[in-house]
């Protein structure tokens, strides 16, 4: 399940760099494929804007799955152990 939650998560982030590209133009849609937290931001603010509320919905909820079901089930490529996440 943690997989989904990924695969969702990055499909989420490639919807937003595609609205990037098609909001701000070629060089932010560039900037947003080499740093995915780019889209991220710029979603985070631009979060009321109608065209933008339903993919970055669809992120920060895959998001937060992805991160309880890495916890709760350890399926988290460190192991079980998630003193890294606090140092």
């Amino acid at each position: 399940m943690s997989g989904l939650a990924g695969f969702v998560s990055w499909v989420a982030g490639l919807w937003m760099v595609y609205l990037l590209f098609k909001k701000k133009g070629l060089l932010h849609g560039i900037l947003g494929l080499i740093f995915i937290i780019y889209p991220f931001i710029w979603g985070i603010i631009h979060f009321k804007e109608q065209e933008i509320k339903t993919p970055m919905t669809v992120w920060i909820i895959a998001i937060v799955v992805g991160v309880v079901l890495a916890f709760v089930g350890g399926s988290g490529g460190m192991g079980t152990s998630y003193l890294f996440l606090f140092a």
